[in-house]
C-alpha cells in the first residue's frame, strides 16, 4: 500500500469507494478492520451500540485472511473485506 490512510478517510468512506478501494488494493482489510475497530473503540464508549465485539487480534486475524483471498483473486462478494457487525435478536 503506497497511500496512507487516515482514520477518517477509511471510516467515512461510502461503500461503493470502498469497495473500489479494497478491490485495486489501494487500502487492504487489515487496514480496513483497524480503522473501524480503532473507531469502534472512540465512540462506542458514548453510544454503546456495540455490545459484544470479538477480540481484536482474532479479527485482524480474520482481515488478514481476506487480504490474502484477494491476493489469490479471491472475492467473496461485494462486501469483501468490510468490517460487519453480526445482528442477532432475542425475543
Amino acid at each position: 500500500m503506497a497511500e496512507a490512510w487516515r482514520l477518517t478517510d477509511i471510516v467515512t468512506m461510502g461503500g461503493v469507494d470502498l469497495a473500489a478501494a479494497l478491490a485495486a488494493r489501494r487500502v487492504s482489510c487489515v487496514e480496513v478492520m483497524g480503522a473501524y475497530l480503532d473507531h469502534i473503540e472512540t465512540i462506542n464508549p458514548r453510544v454503546n451500540a456495540i455490545v459484544a465485539l470479538q477480540d481484536r487480534a482474532g479479527l485482524m486475524a480474520q482481515a488478514r485472511v481476506r487480504d490474502e483471498e484477494l491476493a489469490r483473486g479471491e472475492v467473496r462478494g461485494a462486501l469483501h473485506g468490510f468490517p460487519l457487525a453480526p445482528r442477532t435478536c432475542s425475543g
